[in-house]
This record gives C-alpha cells, structure tokens and sequence, in this order.
C-alpha cells in the first residue's frame, strides 16, 4: 500500500504504469504478426516459443520496465531437461517466462489457448503442448 505524501510522485508512476501497458499492448500485437510468417514457414519448430520470448516477450517486458534479478538462474541454461513452473501470480509471469526459458523449450497449455487470436495461434505454432483439462485421461 503507497501513501500519497502530496508530491504528485505517486500519481506520476500510476500514469506512468498506465501508459506502459497501453503502449505494452499497442506493441504485443505487431511483434506477434513479426514472427507469426516464422511460425507458419516452419510450423512446430522447437525453437520457436524461445523466439516468441526472445522478440515479443523481451519488447514488452522493456517497455513495461520490467527489471528482474534471477538467483541461481545459470541452471536454465545448463544442458539437460528441466521443468518450469509458473503458478501465474501475475500476467507477468507470461512474459518473463517465456523470456527466459532457453531454446527447445516446449511449454503445457489449455487447448482452448489456440482460438484467442495472435498469441494462441502462435503457442499452436510452436509445437507446444496443448491438454485438455476436462479430460482426466
């Protein structure tokens, strides 16, 4: 909880906030329709969701001024299979993770993730995993 000391400081950062998320989201879509020719031309490719992290997720987190600090994060690019959590506290963590996660990466999503325009067709595009959460098979 931030206190408004009368400067106008806390005002400045939620206008600020608000005109990064605007401008995050006027982004977010171009950068898909940038890398969505390399998705069609080379459909399910193992590296594209490092791509979609690397273009589209990198620009948004710059222009959200997103800064981070990783501990022990040298093991996500150590060689060998690992397993990647992400318990969604925030949208954030869409972007961050894909940002970080090292090529051949394949990411587990709900099937209905492939009908919302630009970022699902691209998470189909990228050979990721798609499940169906009502069938417990």
């Amino acid at each position: 909880m931030a206190i408004d000391d009368g400067s106008g400081d806390l005002y400045n950062r939620d206008v600020l906030k608000v005109i990064r998320l605007i401008l995050a989201f006027i982004c977010f879509f171009p950068a898909c329709l940038f890398v969505l020719p390399v998705f069609v031309f080379r459909p399910f490719h193992r590296d594209n969701s490092w791509l979609f992290g690397q273009v589209v997720s990198g620009l948004t987190l710059r222009i959200l001024g997103v800064k981070y600090h990783l501990d022990g994060g040298e093991i996500i690019y150590e060689e060998g299979p690992k397993i990647l959590i992400s318990n969604h506290q925030s949208t954030l963590d869409l972007f961050l993770l894909s940002h970080l996660c090292p090529k051949k990466t394949l990411v587990i999503g709900k099937k209905q993730l492939k009908w919302i325009p630009f970022f699902g067709w691209l998470f189909w595009l990228g050979g990721n995993f798609l499940i169906d959460r009502s069938n417990k098979q």
